[in-house]
């Protein structure tokens, strides 16, 4: 099964075969796709083994009309995968949170092009620049995630990601890594823009 960018997580759940109720967790797709802004890159999260284990896998895929090439494939850390994913227009990825719903160390992962890490942060540094209680920004999180109140979203150059959290909104610059807050009641930001981003 293939999912696509920008579909819900409450649209990506399914269940593993067998399992007790009490147990049941929701597992992603076999395989999910996601694409830069103009379609130059696909980055692939996908399992060899139907989820027996919960290691997931990508690959970053540079698309040039009829061409596809393999840029990188490699294990990745998070259990399940992430739980959201971004491709840049560079083919920059941003991966976010963990499938499963814990505290995570994989909070904020920004790879280059090349599979290098530009910047990893766990839960706690993302608490540490929200400045919010850990009960609040849990309490707020929605589709799944640990501390995300809803989807990201990049910005019409594909280089920097929002990610709304806790009534803020968390930009992350995909080329540098280097992340910054907005506050969603800073008049500057256009009630446009809010509405993109919730």
């Amino acid at each position: 099964m293939i999912q696509k960018q920008n579909i819900t997580p409450k649209d990506l759940m399914g269940e593993p075969e067998n399992a007790p109720d009490v147990d049941r967790i929701s597992l992603p797709p076999l395989q999910t796709e996601f694409f830069s802004p103009q379609g130059d890159f696909r980055f692939t999260v996908s399992t060899p083994d139907k989820w027996k284990s919960t290691q997931g896998y990508g690959r970053l895929v540079r698309l040039m009309g009829n061409v596809s090439e393999i840029i990188w494939e490699d294990k990745l850390p998070q259990e399940y995968g992430p739980r959201y994913l971004l491709v840049g227009q560079q083919g920059e990825v941003l991966m976010l949170d963990e499938w499963i719903n814990v505290k995570s160390k994989y909070a904020i992962v920004v790879l280059n092009p090349q599979n290098e890490l530009i910047i990893q942060h766990d839960f706690d540094n993302v608490q540490e620049i929200l400045d919010v209680p850990t009960s609040e920004i849990v309490q707020r999180a929605t589709g799944g995630s640990w501390w995300l109140s809803g989807p990201p979203s990049l910005d019409e150059s594909g280089s920097k990601a929002y990610i709304p959290t806790s009534d803020q909104v968390l930009k992350v610059d995909l080329q540098t890594g280097q992340l910054s807050l907005l506050n969603c009641s800073d008049p500057v930001i256009s009630d446009q823009f809010l509405h993109k981003i919730r």
